[in-house]
């Protein structure tokens, strides 16, 4: 039993390590997907305090030229934040990361306005990551 406690303890000490290491490492975590029609799309993406709290996002494009307009990331405490955007996505990219304001905050939801600029038989999809 004494071996078993030995083993044990130092495992899940490791455990806790790489799982905190992993949250503030450089692994993304995905917030939301939307579809994108052919003509001009709003969205909104709620994610809320379960999701935890971020100092970066980006933006995956997938199938589908995309062309976004704007995007407003609303924080927990109801102020906001507008990168300045009017980004043309080709096909399976991604924005770089997108520092936001004031280090780790809890984000309430981000809206984001786009179309796809082609490929009427595709189907784009917008999926927004943080970390």
């Amino acid at each position: 039993m004494r071996q078993v406690r030995r083993l044990l303890v130092p495992l899940g000490i490791a455990l806790l390590f790489v799982s905190c290491a992993t949250r503030r490492g450089g692994d993304w975590e995905l917030l939301g997907t939307k579809s994108v029609s052919f003509l001009v799309d709003h969205d909104t993406l709620d994610v809320g305090r379960s999701q935890g709290s971020f100092r970066q996002l980006k933006f995956v494009v997938e199938a589908a030229p995309v062309e976004m307009y704007d995007i407003r990331v609303v924080f927990g405490n109801g102020t906001d934040f507008r990168p300045e955007t009017r980004l043309y996505f080709a096909p399976d990219t991604q924005t770089r990361a997108i520092d936001l304001p004031g280090g780790d905050r809890f984000i309430r939801k981000i809206d984001f306005v786009y179309r796809k600029t082609s490929g009427i038989f595709r189907q784009a999809t917008v999926s927004v990551y943080g970390r």
